[in-house]
């Protein structure tokens, strides 16, 4: 927040993109320092440990981790390149436009994906100690959690993005519903593989380097070829296809090999529900849009995000948690409700 702060501060005062560098570079150092602090607080004995280096160790984890460096420039080809793309084929002008639904299709997945980022190193730990049974659960609760917040938030935009654009940019910025439903449904697909290539990951099975280049190839070939003809949403489309091709199947299939679940039981107890929310969220916010339309946008998005938070939590309760789920979160509402009477 003080890193935004100080964004807002050194542009509005002038200092253009040399005032955005700084304030970065500010931010970094406050996170550093802030997180510095918390562990000495939490782990003060952290700061006395004196140790070697070992070779051997370090060897070890040399092979895993150019895999890993592979798979992070294969996100950065899927991911970062559609800009370059654009001003090399349409115009610097194009980009804009393009740049404000991007960011809040792939803002939807980072979001929910802390959700999994949290759960890794449970998985690891479950995984290390030969505990089968939690590592499934930690898996398909991961899993479906996430999954399911991707498809809240999309389908809330997928239906309100031109209202938010509108809010936030003002009239005339809103790229198209093609593109920003193509790029939702990217990110939809891209946070179901990214839940299961991390979970798998955890275990130390790191076998998501070659698809993610071969993605990120396919994507700089299909979006040149398709921005030519079809302009922003051809680099939109690019990226979709090339995920469809490469990670978007095959980080789930080999997760589910890894961890010996049957993809019945995946798609029962994932896909399924996940994708019934979908559809309830999405009817459910376009009869919304032609009620409220009258309102104007902040006031419609307001009331439109609050009844869909409703919505989904009453359709998540139902369809997507477990049994054993919807149990303990009884217990620790009526535990809250409690505490909150006393």
């Amino acid at each position: 927040m003080m890193g935004l702060a100080l964004t807002f501060m050194l542009l509005y005062a002038g200092f253009g993109l040399i005032g955005l560098a700084v304030a970065w570079t500010v931010q970094g150092f406050l996170a550093r320092y802030a997180a510095k602090r918390i562990l000495y607080n939490k782990c003060p004995d952290v700061f006395m440990i004196r140790s070697q280096p070992d070779l051997q160790l370090a060897k070890s984890i040399i092979l895993p981790s150019l895999k890993w460096a592979v798979m992070g420039f294969g996100a950065i080809l899927i991911l970062q390149t559609d800009n370059v793309i654009i001003a090399a084929i349409l115009g610097p002008a194009a980009i804009p436009n393009y740049e404000a639904a991007a960011k809040i299709a792939i803002s939807t997945m980072t979001a929910a994906l802390l959700l999994v980022t949290a759960t890794s190193p449970q998985i690891s730990k479950a995984y290390a100690e030969k505990d089968s049974t939690l590592v499934t659960s930690l898996l398909s609760q991961s899993v479906r959690l996430s999954v399911s917040a991707v498809v809240f938030l999309v389908a809330f935009v997928s239906v309100f993005g031109d209202s938010i654009i509108a809010l936030w940019l003002g009239n005339g910025r809103f790229v198209g519903f093609p593109v920003l439903w193509t790029l939702l449904l990217m990110v939809l697909l891209e946070a179901h593989h990214v839940a299961m290539a991390t979970a798998t990951v955890a275990t130390g099975h790191v076998v998501f380097a070659k698809p993610a280049m071969i993605a990120g190839l396919l994507n700089l070939a299909i979006s040149i070829l398709l921005a030519s003809q079809l302009g922003l949403w051809g680099v939109a489309l690019g990226t979709l296809i090339a995920q469809i091709l490469t990670n978007n199947w095959y980080a789930p299939y080999i997760a589910l090999k890894h961890f010996g679940i049957p993809f019945g039981s995946h798609f029962k107890s994932v896909l399924t529900p996940t994708f019934i929310l979908l559809l309830v969220l999405l009817g459910a916010n376009f009869e919304m849009k032609q009620l409220l339309t009258d309102l104007g946008n902040l006031s419609m998005l307001t009331i439109a995000f609050v009844i869909s938070i409703l919505l989904a939590a009453s359709v998540s309760y139902l369809l997507v948690l477990t049994r054993g789920e919807r149990q303990s979160l009884n217990k620790l509402v009526t535990s809250q409700i409690g505490q909150t009477v006393k």
